[in-house]
């Protein structure tokens, strides 16, 4: 999620994934001889500051490099633009809050995908679907919140307003973006994912609980990620 991140250039991702996995062969190496691995606590720093690059930036199923506008580290980054505009523009009508909830859930829905569970394959269709139900989901709860509050919102000025869309943008926001990530990951659902041991090196088949789990709990983050992105700003 570190913003920093998204500004790794590809040519230190590449040498990132290529000196973990030099370090990881070494490691193998020694093990076939019974000897432990000794490195320097300088090529420690740079093993771990290795992992967090290539974490952020490499697909954990298809070790190929997410585009940098899927990656969860462009999430505040992207999210700039759209929070001011919910945030300070003056008179917002049910369709801009519409339009703002298509940029939004568009973007959501291309970060969704690029942090799939590649053991479940997706056609194009399965992708059409999730997406333009997932854009449904979000500008119904947007024209539904902003019609519904349009006479409170009008009486309110300053700060008090500030929050009020602030409070209403979240509220769409989370919502929509739970959906979302269901709709466009709903395979997952359906046919659950591969499950390994904790080395990844047993292969246990494909379980739906484990499927359901992983949507639910990442849901739950989605619900999350917006607050210090839509909501504490507001606030102070």
């Amino acid at each position: 999620m570190n913003p920093l991140l998204f500004f790794t250039p590809k040519k230190r991702i590449l040498e990132a994934q290529d000196e973990l996995l030099k370090f990881q062969l070494r490691s193998e190496a020694a093990k076939k001889i019974g000897s432990s691995l000794l490195i320097t606590p300088e090529e420690v720093e740079r093993v771990k500051k290795n992992n967090v690059i290539v974490g952020s930036a490499v697909h954990p199923d298809t070790n190929q490099i997410i585009p940098f506008y899927m990656r969860l580290s462009g999430f505040v980054v992207f999210n700039f633009p759209l929070v001011f505009a919910v945030l300070f523009v003056k008179n917002q009508t049910p369709v801009f809050n519409a339009t703002m909830q298509w940029v939004n859930q568009t973007y959501n829905a291309g970060m969704n995908y690029g942090n799939r569970n590649a053991s479940s394959t997706y056609t194009t269709a399965d992708l059409g679907r999730g997406y333009c139900g997932a854009v449904a989901v979000s500008v119904s709860i947007a024209l539904f919140t902003r019609t519904i509050f349009a006479g409170q919102l009008s009486r309110l000025k300053g700060s008090k307003l500030v929050i009020a869309n602030a409070f209403l943008s979240y509220t769409a926001g989370a919502l929509a973006g739970a959906s979302n990530l269901v709709l466009m990951r709903q395979k997952e659902l359906k046919d659950g994912i591969t499950v390994h041991n904790q080395d990844g090196t047993v292969e246990y088949g494909k379980s739906t609980a484990a499927g359901k789990k992983a949507i639910m709990e990442t849901a739950f983050s989605r619900v999350i990620l917006p607050l210090p992105v839509l909501f504490f700003p507001a606030i102070g």
